[in-house]
This record gives structure tokens, C-alpha cells and sequence, in this order.
């Protein structure tokens, strides 16, 4: 008789999901925030930094994040969108 192993199919599946699509946003965060940083590289370029841009969404941070998101596109291996 097999051995169970004390979970299922489709929750794992669920929960690597969910891992991928976290880790996913955490570089598209880091890239964002990379690209913030260098072009808004102080208080005379944006008025706030990355964590305050991003908790309110200014133009800064969503230029940044565009920029992040099209940078992904062209550097993945599928060209689809998908990150790195």
C-alpha cells in the first residue's frame, strides 16, 4: 500500500503557485524600485521616496513600474510579459 504523505495534489500545486506569483512581484518590486532610484535619485527629481511613492501610487512610481514591467518583457527568455 503507498505511503500518503499527508497532502494533496492540488493544494501543493495551490501553494507553489502562490510562492511563484510572490516571488514574481518581489522582483518586479525590486526592480521597480532599482529603476526609481536611479531615475529619481533625490528630493529635487520626486518629491517622496520609493515606500511613500509606491503606498500612494504617484507618477514617479508608476513611470518606474511601467518601466520595470517592459524591462522584464524584453529581458525573459518568452517575450510574453512573464518576469525573469
Amino acid at each position: 500500500m503507498p505511503r500518503q504523505l499527508g497532502y494533496d495534489c492540488q493544494n501543493l500545486a495551490m501553494v507553489m503557485t502562490r510562492d511563484c506569483a510572490t516571488a514574481r512581484q518581489n522582483v518586479l518590486r525590486d526592480a521597480t524600485r532599482a529603476i526609481y532610484d536611479a531615475v529619481y535619485p533625490g528630493q529635487e527629481w520626486a518629491p517622496v521616496g520609493f515606500e511613500e511613492a509606491e503606498r500612494c501610487e504617484t507618477v514617479h512610481y508608476r513611470n518606474a513600474l511601467a518601466a520595470a514591467r517592459h524591462a522584464s518583457m524584453l529581458l525573459s527568455d518568452t517575450g510574453d510579459g512573464r518576469l525573469l
